[in-house]
């Protein structure tokens, strides 16, 4: 049980997630993720980048990963990987233009301001329904219940309508996330020609890619970042402009690249 959003999911979670959860035909578009930034930012630091480019299977991703993260924050920190970082930023936290959809999903986390975001999104008249995914917590001392119980419950504190809002409470992580909300979305005949996906600036990439893998290339993504939490009137220490300048920053959005891997080599994502 992971404790803390800078810890790596085990081979063993990933494979235990995947024999149980029902699997979906992959997309026929281009859902692969692009590491050249990731690439470029060990380049900056002298560091071997073969984590993204060789790797087969999840212990080697592991395995180099461990070895090269106190590496990659020293050199961080030292301002050694200045001129990569706003691209990192690009990259990770990709938002579309903002347009009207028929349902978002909104992925679960240890805060409820995804969910406020998604009540948002509702009552200003961007969207027709929310499906709120995550069993969770996967880290300790967050909810006593699951996030998308939790999640709901807000939302409808919020205004949104209890019929207007979709529960998948058995999903895990972002790819157990993906295919089970669409497949409660298929199990309930709900049709959509768009979906928005609310989750935070860092792991919308990994969000978007996994969403391409498992949907019709014809639906539409919305992609919309949801705030951090403040720390008093200080930002998050993984917003942007700020997650780079502490050791847990840079390990966060670091991870975001490693996971991205992981889903690839398991074929997860």
């Amino acid at each position: 049980m992971r404790t803390h959003a800078k810890d790596l999911p085990t081979a063993e979670e990933i494979k235990s997630m995947m024999a149980k959860e029902a699997q979906r035909k992959p997309s026929t578009s281009n859902h692969f993720s692009d590491y050249s930034v990731a690439c470029e930012w060990l380049e900056l630091l002298g560091l071997d980048f073969s984590l993204f480019t060789n790797t087969k299977t999840i212990d080697e991703v592991n395995e180099k990963a461990f070895k090269i993260k106190p590496l990659v924050v020293l050199g961080t920190l030292q301002n050694k990987a200045n001129n990569i970082l706003e691209k990192v930023e690009k990259y990770l936290g990709e938002e579309d233009k903002l347009e009207k959809a028929d349902i978002a999903i909104i992925f679960g986390g240890a805060t409820l301001l995804r969910a406020e975001k998604g009540a948002e999104m509702y009552l200003a008249g961007w969207v027709d329904r929310l499906l709120m995914t995550g069993k969770g917590p996967n880290y300790k001392g967050v909810f006593d219940r699951p996030e998308a119980e939790v999640f709901k419950d807000r939302a409808i504190q919020l205004g949104v309508p209890k019929d207007k809002i979709i529960e998948e409470k058995e999903s895990i992580n972002i790819p157990s996330n993906v295919r089970a909300s669409l497949n409660l979305l298929d199990e309930l005949g709900i049709q959509y020609h768009s979906i928005m996906q609310i989750a935070s600036w860092y792991p919308q990439r990994r969000t978007w890619v996994t969403m391409k893998k498992y949907l019709d290339p014809k639906v539409k993504i919305i992609r919309v970042n949801s705030t951090l939490p403040k720390i008093g009137n200080r930002p998050a220490k993984y917003e942007k402009g700020e997650w780079y300048k502490t050791e847990e920053g840079i390990e966060i959005i670091f991870n975001e690249f490693v996971k991205m891997r992981h889903q690839e080599v398991t074929n997860a994502g």
